[in-house]
């Protein structure tokens, strides 16, 4: 098909093998549970115009 989706299939098939624990990972990301999860706080998307008055058609 293309190296890209033959790339993305062997990645696929990569993790089937590590989830029937047939390989073992290359890597492992493990991260600080104590941390705070998510911000306090979100920014608005810039796109965002719920807040914007709509126009008045007569």
């Amino acid at each position: 098909m293309g190296k890209f989706f033959d790339e993305l299939m062997e990645s696929v098939q990569q993790m089937d093998e590590i989830v029937r624990r047939e390989r073992q990972p290359s890597r492992e990301i493990t991260a600080d549970q104590s941390a705070d999860p998510a911000p306090t706080t979100w920014k608005k998307p810039v796109n965002d115009t719920s807040d914007l008055e709509k126009p008045h058609h007569r």
